[in-house]
């Protein structure tokens, strides 16, 4: 399986800065200069206050599971080798929430409200997507 199997999301000047942080490593979140709103997705105002001064920090990582469903039916051939896996919605430590899929987590470990940390997956030079992982366990490198 070649990363160029997978449909990888495109870079644009606004999500630029975020998918330099996953490049290296870091889940980066906006947070609003005039109300302190954290945000994911990008956006080029606040969600709140409509504020345009915003800026990208490196969030903790971590966060807990809010619901979960497990894909036993591949949605395209380039996932097939990959079912079953889960798929959740978590709420990040710092408010917002971001679907993501979940690595090394067993069907009878997984619950809403498992915390969670996130690992990151190279699909190419530029492209690495955010997973997350049960938190507390020993990052495997494939």
């Amino acid at each position: 399986m070649s990363a160029n199997d997978y449909i990888l999301p495109r870079v644009t000047p606004l999500s630029a800065a975020y998918w330099e942080g996953c490049r290296i490593g870091e889940l980066r979140l906006q947070h609003c200069l005039d109300c302190g709103h954290v945000q994911l997705p990008p956006r080029f105002h606040c969600t709140r206050c409509r504020g345009s001064r915003l800026e990208w920090r490196a969030s903790s990582g971590r966060g807990r599971v809010e619901s979960f469903t497990w894909i036993h039916i591949p949605l395209a051939e380039a996932w097939a080798h990959e079912v079953p896996y889960a798929v959740a919605l978590i709420r990040l430590e710092e408010g917002p929430m971001m679907m993501s899929n979940l690595r090394e987590c067993s069907e009878s470990q997984l619950s809403v409200g498992l915390e969670v940390t996130v690992t990151f997956e190279a699909r190419n030079e530029t492209i690495h997507l955010p997973q997350f992982r049960p938190a507390g366990e020993e990052e495997v490198t494939p």
